[in-house]
């Protein structure tokens, strides 16, 4: 049976920006244009069970900070969750891999499969929020990491309630912004690479 497929971009494709940045947020708009249209113009699916193990690709995740006024949506994820590395780690940022869509491409499929994603986990549909791009994750100083890259996006919503449609995988709330600092040390890294943007500046 083939594995899953799921969407990359080789890493000597974007190596000047990543050697610009090997942990933390890239947010010029400019240069987060250029690495999206290297990524729309240059990605190819792989399958997953080698792109895992494979840092000379990134995987593509859409990674997705949901706020409601002044707090963020904060979960953990459950033994059960795919991403064993992560497991039992809170986060303020949904997402997943990219799989493919027929008839989609580019930034039409990412957004796609964005959309998939958080009504999978979280049960938010497309017109219950509003997106906005925020820079483009890398930390390549641990294994996780080293073989993904996040597109960040922040969502606001009025949709404060939690349910997901995976509750052996991930349980969450809604968390008071200085509240999720509080758990800074128990963040998966782009969580905190994302909290250091969102929050530490307020």
């Amino acid at each position: 049976m083939r594995s899953e497929e799921v969407l990359v971009v080789a890493r000597e494709n974007i190596a000047p920006y990543l050697k610009a940045c090997r942990k933390g947020l890239i947010s010029s708009p400019e240069t987060v244009a250029e690495i999206l249209e290297i990524i729309y113009r240059d990605a190819f699916f792989m399958e997953r069970s080698a792109a895992e193990n494979d840092a000379c690709c990134k995987q593509i995740i859409p990674y997705v900070t949901l706020c409601c006024n002044d707090r963020l949506l904060m979960i953990r994820r459950k033994r059960k969750q795919t991403e064993q590395r992560l497991h039992d780690l809170y986060s303020i940022g949904q997402g997943g891999h990219i799989n493919p869509l027929s008839g989609a491409r580019g930034a039409s499929l990412i957004r796609a499969e964005l959309e998939r994603e958080l009504m999978e986990e979280v049960a938010l549909a497309p017109g219950e929020y509003s997106l906005s791009v925020r820079g483009i994750i890398n930390d390549d100083e641990n294994d996780v990491g080293s073989v993904h890259l996040g597109l960040w996006y922040v969502a606001d919503t009025n949709a404060d309630r939690f349910r997901t449609n995976e509750p052996d995988k991930i349980e969450g709330a809604w968390t008071p912004r200085r509240e999720v600092l509080a758990h800074y040390d128990t963040l998966e890294t782009w969580s905190q690479i994302a909290a250091d943007s969102l929050l530490r500046e307020e």
